[in-house]
């Protein structure tokens, strides 16, 4: 049983996009980036396995060493290893590594041992878990194959995400200096001298407009055709917050902490 390739492309689209970052520059892995997507592919694993018992589970005990042939037959490579307490395998395939244990009495258990990111290899350690699996040997195949390509387009959402916020980024650097000039000739103008203008993490022209105190007003919408619109506004939301969620064209409110 498998997803179909549309399933897996719409899957992947919608949830890998959040960890495209456009600070990534092939060095060292962003330890909480890396993190949060470990944890997204061990969930996403434990969902291929429910989705497979459910809907190709069997009764039958299953073999350890059938499963083993059939991943032979395909070409994917695998070991034994002797250390564990029960029969396993190891399963590499191009984007994660599997653990297969046998535990007599139960049946068949598979653990993610790493994944591949950003091209290294992230090992899950001591934050692996077992999941239990009850459908054939030929489908365990088909999962295994499945998910590894599930893997595949994931980065592959990332790299697309990655290369627009690239193109973002660089669109909003050739604009600044004219978005610039005109958010300081409007601010100087009506005297208003706690704002930031910057590029954020995504590639977009920020604008933040100190309210009261800790409190200020956001907009990551700013480009040379609407930044006139919107500098026109703040006049008015300062002198009513209450109307920014409702009129203020892309603006929301933030809390805001400045170190002195």
């Amino acid at each position: 049983m498998k997803y179909s390739e549309t399933k897996l492309s719409e899957m992947a689209e919608s949830s890998a996009i959040p960890f495209a970052s456009l600070s990534h520059n092939g060095g060292l892995l962003d330890k909480n980036n890396t993190y949060d997507f470990r944890t997204f592919i061990q969930s996403r694993f434990g969902t291929f396995i429910r989705l497979i018992n459910t809907k190709a589970g069997v009764r039958r005990r299953k073999q350890l060493d059938t499963l083993a042939q059939i991943l032979h037959n395909r070409g994917v490579d695998y070991h034994s290893i002797p250390d564990c307490k029960n029969e396993s395998v190891s399963v590499k395939l191009s984007n994660c590594c599997t653990i297969i244990e046998r535990q007599n009495g139960k049946g068949l258990f598979l653990t993610l041992e790493s994944v591949k990111y950003r091209g290294a290899d992230v090992v899950y350690g001591a934050t692996r878990s077992k999941e239990h699996v009850t459908a054939s040997e030929e489908d365990i195949a088909d999962l295994l194959e499945m998910f590894d390509h599930f893997l595949d387009l994931c980065h592959k959402v990332i790299a697309s995400a990655e290369n627009g916020l690239r193109q973002q980024n660089l669109l909003s650097e050739i604009q600044m200096p004219i978005i610039e000039q005109k958010v300081k000739d409007f601010m100087q103008k009506k005297s208003i001298s706690n704002y930031h203008l910057l590029i954020d993490n995504e590639g977009k022209t920020v604008l933040e407009v100190q309210m009261t105190g800790k409190f200020w007003m956001v907009n990551n919408t700013v480009n040379l055709e609407n930044v006139d619109r919107i500098l026109g506004i703040i006049p008015y939301l300062l002198k009513r917050p209450d109307r920014i969620a409702e009129d203020g064209l892309g603006f929301s409110t933030i809390t805001k902490y400045i170190m002195r």
